[in-house]
């Protein structure tokens, strides 16, 4: 888990600067490089201790401040809202502000430390009261959600690259709730063993369709290994074809070619912490140690979490009870903790009509050399 550790080194100031006007439509290497950085010895700054004392003091009279108003989908869409708020601040041709919507602050603020992620290079603002007393006479300018989600002024292209840069930053400074969490499920039903992960998400019904897919994620490999082509009938229940082929295709599980794991390792049962199944029968790197396998689901396809708990010994984590608002609490949480999951694992099969797997797989392909996953991020080719 090196480049998907906790707590990265901060961005530079102007760390986008040498990509503007040129952004790429993929991750490309040299983006990595810069979220990446050297030592976090090399990168003090002014602002280490003033989370955004000297990127605001940068900032004009009358200087625009980007925020949207009211909510539009749930947790990622909001992430991404975010990401694009922070893109059009950052590559503004005079010095902009963000001020942090009320939708990002209720679906994401307790669970992300989006200060440190912004630390040095944004100026950010926590309320409208603190814009409305700078002297400078800032100016808000209020986007909708579905604006701001859809990129609202900002270049298509750039903003996705952009956005895997801001979330690589943002989603490895987790609370400490999430790192419990995590570290509960990584250390007990995992075995502290690598694992490959699949994403279940039903969507409310509105998964399915011969082109419903979000536009920037294309997958890997669009055929199967029979030649038939790869459809909304495979990735939104997880087909039992789709996931073995695609566990076998990225050295991750049983299927054509793969390797079995060696007899007698593989956990067996239920384990702690509410998690049911057994461990899934991938082979790590070194042949020897069979990779658990993590399933990460909404909850609301039961069917398909049993099948696939039964053919690839897949586990899962346990689902809030909580009703109300406290449900929904708890079902933001479940979600931050399945995208870490994510985020850590070797191998991820993820569905490309979900913005889960959109944010998560985006980041992994910009920190991961060789991100071992069935979507790649980038328009659609």
């Amino acid at each position: 888990y090196a480049n998907t550790a906790w707590d990265p080194p901060p961005l530079a100031p102007g760390w986008w600067r040498p990509f503007n006007g040129t952004w790429p439509d993929v991750v490309p290497r040299d983006l990595a490089a810069a979220v990446l950085g050297p030592n976090p010895a090399d990168r003090a700054s002014p602002a280490a201790d003033t989370p955004g004392a000297d990127t605001c003091a940068a900032l004009g009279p009358g200087a625009r401040v980007y925020t949207f108003k009211h909510g539009y989908g749930q947790l990622n869409n909001a992430l991404i809202a975010t990401s694009h708020l922070f893109f059009t601040a950052a590559t503004a041709r005079e010095p902009a502000g963000v001020l942090v919507p009320r939708q990002y602050a209720r679906a994401a603020g307790p669970m992300w430390d989006l200060g440190a992620a912004a630390r040095g290079w944004a100026c950010v603002f926590w309320s409208e009261r603190a814009v409305e007393a700078d002297p400078r006479g800032l100016k808000v300018v209020r986007w909708t959600a579905k604006e701001a989600f859809l990129g609202g002024l900002a270049p298509k292209n750039g903003s996705l690259a952009f956005r895997a840069a801001f979330l690589a930053q943002l989603l490895r400074r987790p609370s400490e709730a999430l790192r419990r969490a995590v570290a509960a499920v990584e250390a007990g039903p995992l075995g502290g063993r690598p694992y490959a992960a699949i994403h279940l998400r039903g969507l409310d019904g509105r998964c399915a369709g011969p082109r419903r897919w979000i536009p920037e994620c294309r997958l890997e490999a669009p055929t199967l290994p029979n030649g038939q082509a790869v459809n909304s009938s495979d990735w939104c229940p997880m087909s039992s074809r789709y996931v073995a082929a695609e566990l076998a295709r990225l050295g991750a599980g049983p299927g054509p070619g793969a390797p079995e794991p060696a007899p007698g390792r593989a956990l067996a049962g239920p384990g702690p912490d509410g998690l049911a199944g057994s461990a899934g029968q991938g082979v790590s790197e070194e042949g020897t140690r069979p990779l658990a396998l993590y399933l990460a689901h909404d909850a609301r396809q039961g069917q398909e979490v049993a099948r696939l708990q039964r053919e690839f010994g897949a586990r899962t984590r346990a689902r809030p009870a909580a009703r109300g608002a406290e449900g929904v609490e708890a079902a933001r949480a479940a979600i931050g903790v399945d995208m870490l999951l994510l985020l850590r694992a070797t191998a991820v099969i993820g569905n490309p009509a979900s913005t889960v797997s959109t944010n998560v797989l985006a980041v992994r392909e910009l920190l991961l050399d060789e991100p071992r996953q069935n979507m790649r991020f980038g328009p659609e080719r």
